[in-house]
């Protein structure tokens, strides 16, 4: 199963499957330019003896040998350009070494499509009303993920990751089964990695931002009404920190205050909300000196021995991604967990160490892992990385998927200018005896070329309004992907089909120019 759902594929899928069409009609054209190129060889080839057979066979191999080196070529290309493309992508090796596969062997493909033969003019024209249909919806889906990221970007997580390196310790429920036992080893931990040159604040939470921790349950003290859910139960996501934690991620306070030397195992219980959780479960009042009781209603010796005071309200952290808003959150310090909640967490999720530093330290990673030795010999640090880091990878599926259907709406662009080309090469020779009269009765070389374009573009018009009714009917499988735009984003849908107009118009420039200076005399003999 690929891990964000079908819809991810198939956005991809369909990207892949238009380019291919695309070159299919690109190829149909090409081969139409080319039949009528050879008309007159032929017809020699048909006069000389050559039966039907014969000539359709020798037309098929030579289509046949462009297409294998065009194959060839192709996979070269994509082998070249797969690797730093599936690096963009947010997949473990295995699952991109599959899309890698996939990806090359419909590369391999492309060059073996599209058998054409001279047709009517409106099957031309369809051609090009094809491809710049097929061409359009890509391009203006992948000017809305464009600019859906670049507003993503421009989005406050709600922490400073920068200068943060982070660290995961997996602890042993033995040893460290209660909260007390972890408050005692992170006192001895962070007292050595705070004295050690360069950290400015360091802190451990049970899980860090943007890694989607497990919820909680609990009672808010002269509301509950009894049952697990209804008036008086909230349901937050947890976090268990030492008290340095909103110093080191730089998370403000809005109200009250945070978590401070006193607030320790055997002291007062206290929390600190977020202020999603203020909001929603305490509509608009101030939930500072409010009473709370973590845990599930109907399991209450899981949870809090007696209520806990909320002595603040911080800022929110998009905690679930840059593109959603931030859930309630429920911040407790970490010796004043329940015992049962703090087996469970270790025998269940690692640790995390969050160190902000004053600069860029090469031998912190280093120091960090011998500090966590000298605690406790037998605990390894692992996972070491930049907070930046786990930044970058929430938006890792957003920027792949924004990477590959922009380099495949790049390469439909240039397969559409390719196609119109062809076709608009192909509908001046076969009309260059007409030309040649209409220049011998006095019109002039600029009449001439807006003659072509003219009609070219009217094809290129109709493309234009096709693909725009598609992919505004396409817009709802990029829902989740668009963020901070609307749907039907007015300068997506103005500046891409601008763009395809004035690649159309380059497009059929030259076999325009090259109809408005053909000699009278020599077009009227060319038949």
């Amino acid at each position: 199963m690929w891990p964000y759902g079908w819809r991810g594929p198939a956005r991809r899928c369909a990207a892949v499957a238009a380019v291919l069409l695309i070159a299919c009609v690109n190829l149909a054209g090409l081969q139409l330019a080319r039949a009528a190129a050879r008309r007159r060889e032929i017809a020699l080839r048909a006069a000389l003896g050559a039966s039907r057979w014969r000539i359709v066979a020798q037309l098929l191999w030579e289509s046949l040998l462009l297409g294998s080196c065009g194959g060839l070529a192709g996979l070269l290309l994509g082998s070249w350009c797969l690797h730093p493309l599936l690096a963009a992508s947010p997949l473990d090796p295995s699952r991109r070494a599959q899309i890698g596969s996939a990806l090359g062997g419909r590369a391999g493909r492309l060059g073996h499509v599209g058998q054409g033969s001279p047709g009517g003019g409106w099957t031309r024209r369809l051609l090009v009303v094809a491809e710049v249909a097929l061409a359009l919806v890509l391009a203006a889906n992948a000017m809305l993920l464009a600019r859906s990221f670049v507003q993503l970007l421009r989005t406050a997580p709600g922490f400073a990751p920068d200068h943060v390196l982070t660290g995961k310790l997996s602890l042993p429920e033995g040893r460290y089964g209660s909260g007390g036992a972890l408050e005692r080893f992170a006192d001895q931990l962070l007292a050595r990695v705070g004295a050690l040159p360069g950290v400015r604040e360091a802190a451990i939470v049970s899980t860090l931002p943007l890694e989607d921790g497990p919820p909680v349950s609990f009672i808010i003290a002269g509301r509950y009404q009894g049952g697990v859910s209804g008036e008086g139960v909230g349901v937050a996501r947890f976090r268990a920190v030492t008290r340095g934690f909103f110093r080191t991620l730089r998370i403000g306070g809005v109200r009250g205050r945070t978590f401070d030397a006193a607030d320790r195992r055997g002291g007062p219980l206290v929390a600190v909300v977020n202020e999603a959780a203020a909001r929603r479960f305490w509509r608009g009042g101030d939930p500072v000196g409010a009473r709370i009781t973590i845990g599930p209603p109907s399991t209450r010796e899981l949870g809090d021995p007696g209520p806990r005071t909320i002595v603040g309200i911080v800022h929110d952290v998009r905690e679930m991604g840059l593109d959603q808003e931030a859930p309630p959150i429920v911040y407790v310090p970490l010796g004043q967990m329940p015992d049962p909640m703090a087996r469970m967490f270790v025998r269940l999720l690692p640790l995390s160490l969050a160190v902000r530093s004053a600069g860029a330290l090469p031998e912190l990673p280093a120091q960090l892992e011998r500090q966590v030795a000298k605690v406790d010999p037998e605990q390894p640090l692992t996972e070491l990385g930049a907070m930046d880091e786990i930044l970058s990878r929430s938006l890792g599926r957003r920027r792949f998927t924004a990477l590959l259907l922009g380099t495949l709406s790049l390469l439909a662009l240039a397969l559409a200018a390719l196609g119109i080309y062809g076709v608009i090469s192909y509908l001046v020779e076969q009309r260059t005896r007409e030309i040649g009269i209409r220049m011998a009765l006095g019109a002039s070389p600029a009449s001439i070329l807006r003659l072509v374009v003219r009609q070219a573009m009217s094809a290129v018009l109709v493309g234009i309004a096709a693909g725009l009714a598609g992919a505004l009917a396409l817009t709802r499988l990029l829902g989740s992907l668009i963020y901070g735009i609307g749907a039907h984003d007015p300068l997506s849908f103005v500046l891409t089909p601008a763009l395809l107009a004035l690649v159309a118009v380059l497009a059929c420039a030259i076999p325009a120019h090259r109809a408005g200076s053909v000699d009278p005399l020599i077009a009227l003999r060319s038949e």
